[in-house]
């Protein structure tokens, strides 16, 4: 009778030890609301140089918390499947890690954002393949790159890790929970994935991941010069179907990326990277407002990351259209923004 007694309360023990240790697995991390911004370059030695350490400091200042640090890699057409390291343009492990290291030190956190590029400049949105050879092979170039990136993140405590960044061609894929189960398997870290603001609708593995990632190009109905209240209203329709959409999906929902160039009418277009025209400081600090009084303390909400700031010095002020708010109004709309504490209820 003992005896039978000791291997029950032994059989329970390793039972519920089990069943804690899955709980523990896979158990939903507490969602943060990311203060962030994009640091990016496509240049191979540009994140090792002295100057991304100084412009990284910089950032302290504006009072961002979360550093999404972009790495790009490249096919050469979007039907090739084939994704390899461009010996000019990806980012070497060393800088990479020297800036994870720094930005820790700085204590900010970082998001990993592993990005593939087409070498001959056709949007990655584009990637899709007629065969299945081909896209097995893709998807298995696509696990190598991600996996490396994920055991990298993991070995320099990364905070947060992204999936995959704007590859509409291919989100109805079944091999993305492949990918997502591999990445798991190397990084314990929560996961997004960052969708084109015209396409989160069509992903269909949101319930695999941790947040719902929008790079939140949104097209508004406003002219040249838009006020503030034009932007306020045209923005208006776009939350209310992002808060319809995470009644849908019930994940927590953050801007991988957000921008817009300061350039007059950019707001119409944010997404528009090419268009020429006069330099338009204000507007692009009217959109900053804009977005973030509506989304500040919004209960589904939980981040932005402005595009883009960059590791070169001295190039942007008065004469700059491009995204970087660094040295400009824009600059001041997110430092007061990121100063104030966050409301959940």
């Amino acid at each position: 009778m003992a005896d039978k007694l000791f291997w029950g309360v032994l059989a329970l023990a390793l039972f519920t030890a089990l069943f804690l240790s899955q709980g523990l697995r896979t158990k939903v991390p507490v969602p943060l609301f990311q203060k962030g911004i994009s640091f990016a370059s496509w240049q191979h030695e540009a994140y090792d140089a002295p100057e991304a350490a100084r412009s990284i400091s910089l950032l302290k200042g504006a009072n961002v918390e979360w550093v999404s640090l972009v790495v790009t890699w490249y096919q050469g057409t979007t039907g090739s499947p084939i994704i390899y390291r461009d010996p000019r343009l990806t980012p070497d492990d060393k800088g990479v890690i020297r800036t994870i290291e720094l930005i820790h030190r700085l204590g900010m956190k970082v998001l990993l954002k592993p990005t593939v590029d087409v070498e001959d400049g056709t949007w990655r949105g584009e990637i899709r393949f007629d065969s299945e050879e081909d896209w097995r092979a893709w998807f298995s170039s696509y696990r190598y790159f991600t996996d490396y990136y994920a055991e990298l993140a993991a070995k320099y405590g990364v905070e947060e890790f992204s999936v995959g960044v704007e590859l509409a061609g291919t989100v109805e894929r079944k091999e993305w929970r492949w990918i997502i189960k591999n990445v798991r398997a190397r990084f314990a870290g929560p996961l997004v994935y960052a969708a084109n603001w015209d396409n989160y609708q069509n992903v269909n593995f949101w319930d695999a991941l941790d947040y719902v990632g929008i790079d939140a190009y949104f097209e508004l109905a406003v002219g040249e010069s838009p006020k503030l209240e034009e932007l306020l209203i045209a923005w208006a329709p776009w939350v209310k179907k992002l808060e319809a959409f995470h009644k849908k999906v019930r994940k927590p929902i953050l801007f991988a990326e957000i921008g817009c160039r300061s350039l007059a009418g950019a707001s119409a277009r944010p997404w528009d990277f090419l268009t020429s025209g006069e330099v338009d400081l204000q507007e692009q600090a009217r959109y900053y407002e804009a977005v973030l009084r509506l989304f500040w303390n919004k209960p589904w909400f939980y981040g932005f990351y402005w595009w883009a700031w960059g590791p070169e010095l001295g190039r942007f002020g008065d004469t700059d259209t491009g995204y970087s708010p660094r040295g400009k109004p824009a600059e001041m709309v997110l430092t007061e923004w990121y100063a104030k504490p966050i409301k959940r209820r």
